[in-house]
């Protein structure tokens, strides 16, 4: 199975890279240098291998697919990896677009962005069909020491999500905490775990 290993994490960029499954001769990159622009969340790998692993298991090649809270970019890449198409990517903070922007030129990919908050933003047009939604969210209910990164214990971000995935199409991958559940009111299945209290889950049944 193929896997993202994050590793060398410095002030201003970390190195991702997919482990296994790919040879030598691939035209795909196997490894990214991922920059990290001020005041955007930095991958780590403890918490977000399991995100990343889902995204490499269940995207496919041709897929539309949309990154929302596209940050440094780096799941924009795993997913360009897999679909090889136009990653489409929302953001709140015009720095994490920008990053995005950075982090595709440097893997040879092409997005298509949006700044914007989710909770009372009017999408573009072709902000839909999607194949795939993916959000590594706000953690739900807690205060990172280090960062803001965080949707207090009423979950109204991953609510104002779950309202507007069915006009965007497609099943959803996302990142929270195990409380996370009993905000999503459409059909989902947790698919990963780890020991750090962390899930992700697929919602599906958007189309």
């Amino acid at each position: 199975m193929e896997s993202i290993t994050i590793a060398d994490k410095q002030v201003a960029l970390c190195r991702m890279k997919i482990d296994d499954g790919w040879s030598c001769s691939s035209d795909r990159p196997d490894e990214m240098i991922v920059p990290i622009f001020p005041t955007v969340y930095t991958p780590r790998n403890e918490a977000d291998n399991i995100y990343y692993d889902a995204i490499l298991e269940n995207v496919k090649e041709g897929d539309k697919v949309l990154v929302v809270g596209c940050g440094s970019g780096a799941d924009s890449w795993v997913a360009w990896t897999k679909c090889k198409t136009k990653i489409y990517v929302i953001d709140i903070n015009e720095m994490a677009i920008l990053n995005t922007y950075a982090t595709a030129n440097i893997g040879g990919f092409e997005v298509r962005p949006v700044l914007g908050d989710i909770r009372d933003m009017e999408l573009p047009d072709d902000f839909k069909n999607f194949d795939w939604v993916l959000w590594s969210m706000p953690h739900l209910g807690e205060r990172l020491e280090e960062n803001n990164y965080h949707d207090g214990d009423d979950g109204s971000i991953l609510k104002a999500f779950v309202e507007l995935l069915p006009k965007l199409g497609g099943k959803a991958i996302i990142w929270n905490r195990k409380k996370a559940q009993k905000f999503i009111d459409l059909p989902y299945e947790i698919i990963k775990t780890n020991n750090m209290g962390s899930v992700v889950i697929l919602i599906k049944g958007l189309t």
